[in-house]
């Protein structure tokens, strides 16, 4: 019996050369059940390797595999099979790959626009703003070589022959600007507004617009970090702990806060409130915390607060308190935001009425963060006619992010030795603020500022008053760096006296300082600094210190504060503001575009007794006039009385001689620099005195003495 031949099977083709289309597998078989699951997956992964695919289509020599598996998922896809073509014709795979070819440069070219779009727009506004800028700063300019075309004025007391060469600039630079390109003019003419204060030029300045508190980032929804059921379960426990020591107290109430719950324990008649306290490290162990602070009683409340700190704490932002009602409040003359204090509520000071503030607390607990804060809420508050700055930072880096500020009256002080000469400038200010009320018979500076000017006012010197006179505000970031230097004593001096009598001119002061002790916050600091707000320190006594009282060594750092506000009201703890380098840098931006900083002079210009080589009063003095030359070298006779001073009485300091000589600062300390080079007396090292190298006799250790 012969056997038939078996068909062979028809083999796999290219989609490119199959027919139209072909049938199905037959419903119901093994391949139909096979090819629907495939197909079926296809498509499930079709979305997530779209863009793949579609790269592989361009890229790819496997082209017409690919357009096969797209046309199996569209359900057209050519599978094995021996029966004639039959249905609606499929897209051939080449036509297929040049249609998904043509999208994605389509798509690529879409998103190139839109990039290109983008990048012309961002250009366009910053060309809008420079034009802006440099426009400004020629009208400046141009008005500074105006300025400097008419007639000088007889040189005085306001130093406009001293800074003559800053109005040349001007009037150098504007022709220039006007040939070649306003950029040199812009240059000059923001030189030139920077010292006009000093020159005595008036210049016609851009009216200045406050920022906006959007430049911060807003508050957090989140009030409190601590849930009721964690209150309720603290309050169980501090009740379980009072229970254990037989203390007869009930947990009434707790309060949350940002960082802290406020738990109101009230004693029964007869309980010592001491016994609570006692029990303060038990409580803190039981509650797992690192420390609490307890109230022994809440000042003005029947019962004792326990301060629990909270597991989460919430952000407190600037925007948050600049957005109250209570800032904007007109009979705030010189609002500053402290921060939020346990019951939610926005706490602020009036320096105005504090008249100044003291500062203090520990390394990272938050000092600068608070200082900073405080100038940018004046900085919103008030334009550079209301406000006035003067900045000293020993640090150098705290405040070098406003130096270019328009309130400035002087640039940012980093050298300790030129704090006493600004602050005497304060002192002069004051006095002169002084003259001008009693000529215009006001009581304080807002009383000034309301009158009405008259025609004929003048000071006792004959100068004309002017129609308003701006806050000054002297912000002195770290007090310690100052007082372990040579002009410690002058600058406690100059600071005992701005603090005593600048309250009615409108001149107050803001010091602050990570060493909160004795030798750094002496008796006549604290005695002129009643307002004061303290951060974390590292002992009891450092607390003392600052408040009078213990507390600051409990606080949990990162912005946890005391606040003694002014009047001697009782002690409130709060939350302070949190502001990032980010958002301070965006604001200056904003506020130093508009104009740059008018400097004055005098601020850091000593007067003529304390210069070297100019004669000042006493005996000192007459030896200085007599020996000093035309290059300003020193007096050998100056030099041979600080020699004898020193061998007398054994001390080698600048405080010392000068009192001694009655010299000014500077020229003393160009004395003890020139016994120093002469083998007199040794390098000055930290806060140890001077080690003197001059014996009583005349000798020096190893020879004899050369202070020739």
């Amino acid at each position: 019996m012969s056997e038939e031949p078996r068909p062979s099977p028809p083999p796999f083709r290219r989609l490119s050369k199959v027919p139209a289309a072909s049938p199905p597998p037959e419903p119901g078989g093994l391949g139909y059940a096979l090819t629907r699951g495939f197909v079926k997956d296809l498509r499930r992964g079709w979305q997530a390797a779209g863009q793949f695919l579609e790269w592989v289509c361009i890229e790819n020599p496997l082209a017409d595999f690919v357009g096969w598996l797209v046309a199996v998922w569209n359900g057209q896809g050519v599978l094995p099979a021996a029966a004639p073509p039959s249905g609606p014709a499929v897209e051939p795979a080449a036509d297929l790959a040049t249609r998904l070819k043509q999208r994605f440069h389509a798509r690529q070219q879409r998103r190139e626009a839109r990039r290109q779009g983008q990048e012309a727009a961002l250009a366009a506004r910053r060309a809008r703003s420079a034009a802006l800028r440099g426009q400004s700063l020629l009208a400046l300019a141009a008005e500074s070589a105006r300025a400097a075309a008419r007639p000088p004025a007889a040189g005085g007391e306001d130093g406009a022959d001293d800074f003559a060469p800053a109005a040349e600039l001007a009037a150098v630079a504007a022709p220039v600007a006007v040939a070649e390109s306003a950029m040199a003019a812009a240059a000059a003419g923001e030189q030139a507004v920077r010292w006009a204060g000093a020159a005595g030029e008036d210049l016609a300045l851009p009216a200045y617009e406050r920022p906006s508190v959007e430049l911060l980032r807003p508050d957090p929804a989140l009030a409190s970090g601590v849930t009721p059921a964690e209150v309720a379960e603290r309050r169980e426990l501090i009740q379980r702990t009072l229970d254990d020591f037989r203390i007869d107290a009930e947990v009434k109430g707790a309060v949350a806060g940002p960082r802290v719950t406020l738990y109101e324990v009230e004693p029964a008649p007869g309980v010592k409130v001491e016994a609570i306290g006692a029990i303060e490290k038990n409580l803190a162990m039981e509650l797992a915390v690192e420390s609490l602070r307890i109230l022994l009683p809440v000042p003005g409340q029947s019962f004792v607060g326990v301060e629990v700190p909270n597991r989460v704490a919430a952000a407190v932002r600037l925007r948050g308190l600049l957005e109250d009602p209570q800032w904007r409040d007109p009979r705030a003359v010189l609002p500053v935001p402290v921060g939020r204090d346990i019951r939610g509520r926005n706490r602020y000071l009036d320096l105005a009425r504090a008249p100044h503030l003291l500062v203090a607390g520990a390394t990272g607990s938050g000092k600068s963060v608070c200082v900073n804060s405080m100038l940018l809420a004046l900085l919103f508050r008030f334009s550079p006619e209301e406000l006035q700055l003067l900045l000293v930072d020993p640090k150098v880096v705290e405040f070098a992010v406003y130096r270019e500020v328009p309130h400035l009256v002087a640039p940012v002080i980093n050298d300790p030795r030129q704090v006493p000469v600004a602050l005497g400038w304060v002192i002069r200010e004051m006095e002169a603020r002084y003259q001008m009320l009693a000529a215009a018979g006001a009581r304080n500076l807002e009383g000034f500022n309301k009158r009405v000017p008259r025609p004929d006012e003048a000071d006792a010197a004959g100068r004309p008053l002017p129609a308003r006179l701006p806050f000054l505000v002297v912000v002195i970031d770290e007090l310690a760096d100052i007082r372990m230097s040579e002009a410690g004593e002058e600058t406690e001096k100059a600071l005992a006296r701005i603090a005593q009598l600048s309250r009615a001119v409108g001149i107050h002061t803001v010091v602050a300082t990570q060493r909160p002790s004795v030798d750094v916050l002496t008796g006549v600091i604290k005695a002129n600094y009643p307002t004061r707000i303290a951060f974390q320190v590292s002992a009891v006594a450092d607390s003392r210190v600052v408040l009078d009282g213990k507390g600051a060594e409990c606080l949990l750092g990162r912005g946890d504060l005391l606040f003694k506000p002014p009047g001697g009201g009782r002690v409130e703890r709060c939350q302070a503001p949190l502001v990032e380098d980010a958002e301070i840098e965006e604001v200056l931006l904003a506020i130093c575009r508009q104009r740059p900083p008018r400097f004055v002079a005098e601020v850091l210009k000593p007067r003529q007794q304390e210069l070297p080589g100019l004669g000042g009063d006493g005996a000192g003095a007459g030896a200085g006039a007599a020996g000093s030359g035309g290059d300003g070298a020193l007096d050998e006779a100056l030099v041979r009385q600080a020699v004898e001073v020193i061998c007398r009485d054994r001390r080698a300091t600048t405080s010392y001689i000068q009192r001694r000589l009655r010299i000014g600062y500077n020229r003393a300390a160009l004395v003890m620099e020139e016994l120093e080079r002469r083998g007199v007396v040794g390098p000055q090292v930290g806060a140890v005195p001077r080690e003197i190298l001059l014996e009583p006799d005349g000798e020096v250790a190893g020879g004899p003495a050369s202070a020739q």
